[in-house]
C-alpha cells in the first residue's frame, strides 16, 4: 500500500516529468506549437493567480484582517460596504409625501 508521502513525491516528480515533456518535446517542435503551449501556460497561470488572489482575500477578510478596497468609496466603520436599498417604510412615507405634495400642487385638498 501506498503511503500519502509516497503519494506526494510521485505526484510532485510526475508533474515536473509532464512539464519537461511539453516543454521540451512538444513545444519544440515547431513555432506553432511553441505559440499555443505559451498562450496556454500564459492563461491557466493567470486564472491561478488570479483564483490564489481571491482566496488569499477571503481568508484575511475571515481572519479579521481589514485589506484596503479599490474604487468601491468609504465603508461602515464594521468594514462593510454601504447598501443603496432604501427601507420599505422609509419608501411607503416618502410616496405618500410626494402624493401629498402633489395634491397641494394641483389645488386639490382633504380639507372641504
Amino acid at each position: 500500500m501506498v503511503t500519502v508521502t509516497e503519494f506526494l513525491v510521485r505526484l510532485v516528480t510526475s508533474a515536473f516529468e509532464v512539464a519537461a515533456k511539453i516543454g521540451g518535446e512538444v513545444a519544440l517542435r515547431d513555432p506553432l506549437s511553441f505559440l499555443i503551449v505559451a498562450a496556454g501556460t500564459v492563461f491557466v497561470t493567470g486564472a491561478v493567480v488570479v483564483l490564489g488572489y481571491l482566496a488569499v482575500g477571503a481568508l484575511a477578510n475571515e481572519l479579521g484582517i481589514t485589506t484596503p478596497t479599490l474604487g468601491r468609496g468609504q465603508q461602515d466603520a464594521d468594514g462593510r460596504i454601504p447598501t443603496a436599498r432604501p427601507n420599505p417604510e422609509a419608501q411607503r412615507e416618502a410616496k405618500g409625501a410626494a402624493r401629498a405634495k402633489q395634491g397641494q400642487q394641483y389645488g386639490s385638498s382633504d380639507e372641504e
